[in-house]
């Protein structure tokens, strides 16, 4: 398995109302396993690519690797 799962609270900036799904067997940038949930820190720029469904009321990437996760200190990356 070379994918993971990650739980993300997403909320606007300053808010602490938001909603909460699964990145569900997800890659990073090139196909990398992300092994260490602090990879990604707060206030770091984030963009999932895949499609997001609803299963039995739970709002997550479709799954066997086929979303990836961006990330990145640096908004223009």
């Amino acid at each position: 398995q070379t994918y993971t799962n990650w739980e993300w609270v997403v909320v606007n900036d300053g808010s602490t109302d938001g909603f909460t799904f699964e990145a569900y067997q997800v890659y990073g940038k090139d196909k990398q396993k992300l092994t260490d949930p602090n990879q990604v820190q707060v206030g770091d720029f984030v963009v999932l690519r895949g499609k997001l469904t609803n299963y039995n009321g739970t709002a997550e990437t479709v799954g066997q690797g086929k979303s990836y996760i961006y990330y990145s200190t640096n908004p223009n990356f």
